[in-house]
């Protein structure tokens, strides 16, 4: 497991962004996208580099159930305003998790790169505590300190998400590639446990141990 700590968030950013490239200049593209705050320069960055993302294909890492289709902060929505409205991606390119999403990730021929942010409670996508590695994409009820997290930008406990669809435990290992970004020292302590402590379904980004290709992006803001 590859560990580079950052300046700060424009330098986790950019280097991430550097990999991305060099990954698309080599070959047609499967990626695992990830959505919330971490990643928004990164997205940021990466409209503004010179690559045709006309043979890549972006497999989101999950999205929310029973919020209102023209919601800002659907995650299909927000891919469309942060990145997808600004390349030159196809639209039936485009994947959001259905309950069949192994197989058509299967079908378009897998993950190459999967890209992660780490909740405060050591989730990946939304596999949040209890979560078995061998999990497959499903729907999630979502933990309560995930939700409590959510309060502030939908406005109030009772109109937060409490169920999600998302990529299983498993599918993200099955990932050729794996790079986790993880931004704010509110992180670092539950990001050293996953990363050095035995790994446990009670921290799910612990399963990235048993993956032999992962690169970890920690800045401390």
């Amino acid at each position: 497991m590859n560990i580079t700590y950052c300046k700060d968030y424009t330098s986790m950013s950019m280097q991430v962004a550097d990999i991305v490239v060099d990954r698309i200049n080599k070959q047609f593209y499967n990626l695992g996208l990830p959505t919330g705050k971490t990643p928004i320069k990164l997205y940021e960055i990466l409209v503004k580099k010179e690559i045709d993302w006309s043979n890549v294909k972006t497999f989101n890492l999950d999205e929310y159930l029973g919020v209102p289709s023209n919601h800002p902060l659907l995650f299909k929505n927000f891919m469309f305003e942060h990145f997808h409205k600004h390349i030159n991606i196809k639209e039936e390119n485009i994947y959001f998790p259905t309950r069949d999403y192994e197989e058509v990730i299967e079908r378009n021929g897998n993950l190459d790169l999967t890209i992660l942010g780490l909740g405060t409670n050591a989730h990946i996508a939304f596999n949040e505590p209890g979560s078995e590695f061998n999990s497959i994409s499903r729907t999630v009820m979502l933990d309560e300190s995930t939700k409590n997290s959510l309060i502030k930008d939908f406005g109030n406990y009772w109109l937060t998400p409490r169920i999600a669809l998302t990529m299983g435990i498993q599918t993200i290992l099955n990932s050729k590639e794996i790079i986790l970004l993880v931004c704010g020292r509110n992180k670092l302590d539950i990001l050293q446990q996953s990363l050095w402590k035995e790994p446990t379904i009670y921290r799910p980004c612990s399963a990235l141990q048993l993956h032999k290709n992962v690169s970890v992006f920690y800045c401390d803001y």
